[in-house]
């Protein structure tokens, strides 16, 4: 059997409405489109979340040098005070910018900001406070430094939460027949 009787026979198996229609160049173009199409709103969101969180970070130095720099404050509430702030700043951003495409207006928004800030908060003060106590009760560090070092590893966790819990894509329900 020729080279092209055996590939007409195989063309034979393969159903008329998809036949000829196998374009590896266009399924490669269509492949790469599918993922762009889902992976490049995440890496923009991802970008949008960087700056926010690196703003939030200033906030968060601005308030702690505020309250523990110029008022006189005890450490870990100045601390506290200046997560605060900063956890409300970053919400607002995420909500209306970052995340605006999965705004829901049908959630009260102190309701979202309320479930945003127990966790976010919780992480912050876990992470960022313990960070900061430490480095500066038993290193000496100031703690304006320490409050960065602490700053680092909680973002990770946070973008994961904001993208899969707080701000997650609504599914619409299924369509009635």
């Amino acid at each position: 059997m020729s080279s092209s009787s055996r590939r007409n026979a195989a063309n034979d198996r393969i159903p008329a409405e998809v036949r000829g229609k196998a374009d590896p160049v266009r399924a490669t173009a269509l492949a790469w489109q599918a993922l762009w199409a889902t992976a490049l709103p995440t890496l923009f969101r991802g970008a949008k979340y960087a700056v926010v969180a690196a703003l939030g970070a200033g906030v968060n130095s601005a308030g702690l040098y505020l309250f523990k720099g110029v008022l006189g404050l005890p450490l870990i509430l100045s601390s506290v005070f200046a997560i605060e702030i900063a956890i409300v700043h970053n919400f607002l951003w995420f909500k209306y910018w970052a995340w605006r495409d999965r705004f829901d207006p049908h959630t009260p928004l102190l309701r979202q900001l309320l479930a945003y800030n127990v966790v976010t908060g919780a992480i912050d003060l876990a992470g960022n406070i313990s960070v900061l106590w430490t480095l500066t009760t038993f290193f000496g560090v100031h703690y304006l430094i320490a409050n960065v070092l602490g700053m680092i590893a909680p973002p990770i966790l946070k973008f994961w939460l904001n993208e899969k819990v707080f701000f997650r894509k609504k599914h619409p329900p299924p369509a009635v027949r």
